[in-house]
């Protein structure tokens, strides 16, 4: 899969992903900032100036005649912010290149943020956050890593609080712009079919200079948590969500292959271990699944749950059963073998797509020491062993590496689930 890596003199990192076969272009801006960036009064800052760049710019000066212009082609498009990134692309035939250039570099360069707008979009981004509570099978996972990193950026939750978003003002969003949105900070990402030559002189017309400014200290790593394993948040609910996490490994790992081949076997699809005990075996709950979040400098390895409401005790003795017998029994040849061509399959079908194939390059990009190809991660996985399986379990498997949160009508009842938490 091919893909040209390059920097420009002023510092901001070029990625282009070329597929000739392809009748579009996806243009992904990427800014390697996120919410763990902020100051605590500022928190939801970043996912704030998300919102606020699609309001107007200097060529597009409403919200309304932006989104005009970019849905009069079709386009899709759209942003994201997480802990330690943000996000804007659009995606459209590839005959429209010079138009969605246009649209995010003015976005990101000359926007006009309103003062007006700004306070129209915080009530906005709380209605958000109401949604967001209101969606345990999100919310439930942003309360684990509140109880993991409790008191620190990492922890944080990226939309921030209703004080806090109440209490930014322009001045804020500028400075914060001027700081952070400068040229070793971005990424210009740039997938599907387009005129190599075409491109390079978009790049060069508009980005020619860029945001120049100094690079700022990084946030530091966050420590093990000294609270309590588990955490309730009370609430009538229909459906119990729980979210079981241990503390595992950062962007660079070098066992990252492995706890994902240990993830797949444990809760990757519907032969996984976890999701045949629980669900069908059981009738516990509806989803269920393991999967991990890496950082910079931390991760979190999960198994998440969507599980009937009297049923919450049992769901988790059989989970802990289950992680005691991958701690305590090898993984048999078929089993592995079917974990690891899952794992390549499902990623041989991902990257058909321009996103997707993007995508591959673009976290290793930002974030990995080392970009590797599909069909080298192939080869890591191949590698994978029982024993550096078991080996893995028996580390990350533990009681002092653990905490639980659960969303339901169980207040008070913690010490009653910890006790069931038995590694």
């Amino acid at each position: 899969m091919e893909y040209h890596l390059s920097t420009l003199r002023n510092g901001i990192t070029v990625l282009k992903v070329p597929k000739s076969d392809s009748e579009s272009v996806s243009v992904n801006f990427f800014v390697k900032i996120g919410s763990r960036d902020e100051m605590p009064k500022i928190r939801g800052i970043s996912h704030f100036l998300e919102h606020l760049l699609f309001k107007g710019t200097k060529r597009y000066p409403t919200a309304k005649i932006l989104s005009t212009t970019v849905e009069a082609i079709g386009a899709d498009y759209n942003a994201a912010t997480s802990k330690e990134y943000t996000v804007f692309y659009i995606k459209a035939a590839k005959t429209h290149l010079p138009l969605i250039f246009d649209v995010l570099c003015d976005m990101l360069l000359h926007p006009i943020l309103n003062p007006e707008e700004i306070e129209r979009e915080k009530g906005v981004i709380i209605e958000e956050m109401n949604m967001y509570r209101d969606t345990p099978m999100r919310y439930v996972g942003e309360l684990l890593e509140e109880q993991m990193w409790p008191n620190s950026d990492i922890g944080a939750q990226i939309i921030g609080d209703e004080k806090t978003v109440n209490g930014i003002s322009k001045t804020d969003i500028t400075n914060y712009l001027a700081s952070q949105y400068i040229n070793r900070n971005l990424i210009l990402a740039i997938a599907g079919k387009y005129n190599d030559h075409e491109l390079d002189k978009l790049i060069d017309k508009y980005w020619r200079r860029g945001i120049d400014g100094p690079t700022l200290a990084a946030t530091p790593a966050p420590k093990k948590a000294l609270t309590a394993p588990v955490r309730v948040h009370s609430k009538k609910t229909e459906q119990a969500h729980m979210a079981l996490g241990f503390y595992s490994f950062d962007y660079n790992h070098p066992e990252n292959f492995v706890l994902d081949v240990l993830s797949n076997i444990m809760g990757g699809g519907m032969s996984s271990r976890l999701f045949s005990e629980i669900r069908e075996r059981r009738g516990l709950a509806y989803y269920v699944r393991m999967g991990t979040s890496h950082y910079l400098d931390c991760g979190v390895t999960g198994i998440t749950a969507g599980l009937r409401l009297g049923k919450v005790e049992e769901a988790l003795d059989v989970a802990s059963r289950e992680l005691r017998k991958i701690k305590k029994t090898l993984v048999a040849g078929k089993e592995l073998k079917k974990a690891k061509e899952n794992m390549k399959g499902r990623m041989t079908l991902a990257l058909e797509d321009n996103e997707a194939r993007l995508e591959w390059y673009l976290e290793q990009t930002a974030f990995h020491k080392k970009t590797l190809s599909p069909a080298a991660a192939f080869r890591r996985i191949d590698a994978v062993t029982p024993r550096q399986i078991q080996a893995l379990a028996k580390r990350l498997f533990r009681r002092d590496n653990m905490k639980l949160a659960l969303i339901g009508p169980y207040q008070g009842r913690e010490r009653a689930f910890s006790k069931l938490l038995k590694f």
